[in-house]
């Protein structure tokens, strides 16, 4: 029976890899154990060993390998000289975890058969795993010397150098494989990342520069030596890079970016360099969106006018450049908050979500600033649209039941802060809370039992210490509530809305 007849019937992913093997291995067996003359039968023996030989490894496809293991050992203990069933007994004890067994397999074949990259791509693989990457190394090497061409030996011996914390020794690899097969930009690459590791920044550079020189066009990797020249003080050789770029790519977002820091770094006003950044449809609003966060999170209500003034005029811009854009009206938004521009803010977030409403963070701002201005209503329809993509937020119910509260509707609020409770899990400060809240709310309309009940719930939760339970508590004994007026509750993160 053919090695085809036996291993289309073996469900393993592998299997088109082991029938390299397998006729590798019958290929090896027929020129020594099994040939005979071509004028003669094969002998009852050499179709006997064929058969083992083909049991075992249909054993070790099928993942049977104790099996597998005893009948390769009483193959090779009669045919030592094929080196394919050390091989395939080494991947074996691999499987089974016995590291040393496999290794000594794997050697075995190597042995007898030392040009065989597979062999020794798994002794080397086996070793890594047993941390030992400095053998791995090595075995690499040796396959350098099998394939002196192949760049995939000479990366692979420089990767287990690596993890075998010898750098230089990775940096020799690389050289050799450079010499021998040519110029790769990956060499290149790889020597520029372990050089720059070791503070050889100008030989890093040049690292890059080799491949620049082959590859004109590569603006990554333009980019890549723009950000080390200006990590390096040398904004000037950063700048020629970046412009370089843009006489090939005139749209390049990196570049144009890259640009404007420079332009404004030499003197230029930064808010005129950001405006022309934020009016330039070409690039990404994710882009401008990193540059801008770092002025929204300095900015605040009590920042100086004319500089309020000019983060609103570029707020404008963004939506005008990108009027389809959720995400420029959202952190627009976010900077109008920051300043204090409750109005413009509002105005913003709610066009945000018209145009997505995926993003909870806008949700929970719209809802914010409506609570702020009292706009009670609208908290209510704003949570109920929340609902609808976010149902197992408990924060949206807050809102929704502080809101009916505020508007009258006890049973409704009553209702909403319970059903936000459960909600919680085991969010035992939200918990507390809700239980405290409800106590209040039954507080207002004399339901003294109901307040005591959830007052009780609220002690129960692990923090008796809670400033808020404990003012809640002395509220309900006195059987008295004084609503919004606690200026300490703002340390409660979900009691905010109440003030």
């Amino acid at each position: 029976m053919s090695a085809l007849a036996i291993t289309p019937n073996m469900k393993n992913k592998h299997l088109t890899y082991y029938r390299i093997f397998l006729w590798t291995a019958l290929m090896m067996v027929g020129i020594s154990a099994f040939a005979q003359k071509s004028n003669r039968r094969y002998a009852e023996k050499d179709i006997l060993a064929q058969a083992q030989f083909l049991e075992a490894d249909a054993l070790f496809l099928r993942g049977k390998y104790p099996e597998a293991v005893q009948k390769l050992k009483e193959f090779v203990k009669e045919h030592p000289e094929i080196a394919m069933a050390h091989f395939i007994l080494g991947r074996c004890h691999e499987a089974l975890k016995e590291t040393d067994k496999s290794i000594d397999e794997l050697q075995k074949a190597i042995d007898l058969d030392g040009h065989n990259r597979w062999f020794l791509i798994k002794q080397a693989e086996i070793y890594e795993k047993n941390g030992q990457a400095d053998k791995a190394a090595k075995v690499m090497v040796n396959l350098t010397k099998v394939e002196p061409q192949s760049p995939f030996a000479y990366k692979k011996a420089a990767f287990y150098f690596l993890l075998a914390q010898m750098p230089n020794k990775a940096i020799d690899i690389l050289n050799k494989g450079e010499k021998r097969v040519g110029f790769d930009p990956e060499f290149c690459q790889r020597k520029h990342v372990i050089l720059l590791a070791q503070g050889k920044t100008q030989e890093a550079i040049k690292e890059l520069q080799k491949i620049i020189k082959f590859y004109p066009k590569e603006s990554s990797v333009r980019i890549q030596l723009a950000e080390i020249y200006n990590s390096i003080n040398q904004p000037l050789l950063a700048e020629k890079q970046y412009r370089k770029i843009l006489e090939y790519d005139s749209f390049n977002p990196a570049a144009l970016i890259g640009l404007q820091k420079r332009t404004v770094s030499s003197g230029d006003n930064d808010f005129d360099g950001l405006m022309k950044m934020v009016g330039d449809p070409n690039i990404s609003i994710d882009l401008k969106i990193a540059e801008i966060v770092p002025s929204i999170t300095k900015a605040s209500p009590q920042s100086p006018a004319n500089q309020k003034q000019q983060w609103m005029a570029m707020m404008d811009k963004l939506m005008l450049t990108h009027p389809s854009s959720a995400k420029a009206t959202s952190v627009s938004g976010d900077m109008f908050n920051a300043i204090g521009e409750y109005d413009k803010a509002l105005a913003a977030y709610e066009k945000s979500l018209e145009k997505e409403k995926s993003v909870f963070s806008v949700w929970q701002q719209t809802l914010d600033l409506q609570f702020f201005k009292k706009q009670y209503d609208k908290v209510i329809k704003t949570a109920e649209s929340a609902l609808n993509f976010f149902p197992n937020k408990s924060r949206i119910l807050l809102y929704s039941a502080e809101a009916k509260f505020r508007t009258g509707n006890t049973k409704g609020a009553i209702a909403d802060y319970q059903q936000a409770g459960f909600m919680s899990g085991r969010n035992h400060h939200q918990k507390r809370f809700i239980y405290g809240r409800l106590a209040e709310i039954y507080l207002s309309v004399k339901d003294y039992k109901n307040a005591g009940k959830f007052i009780d719930k609220a002690l129960q939760m692990d923090d008796k210490s809670d400033p808020y339970i404990k003012h809640v508590e002395e509220e309900v004994q006195q059987k008295k509530a004084i609503p919004y007026q606690r200026s300490w509750i703002q340390r409660y993160p979900f009691g905010l809305f109440l003030i």
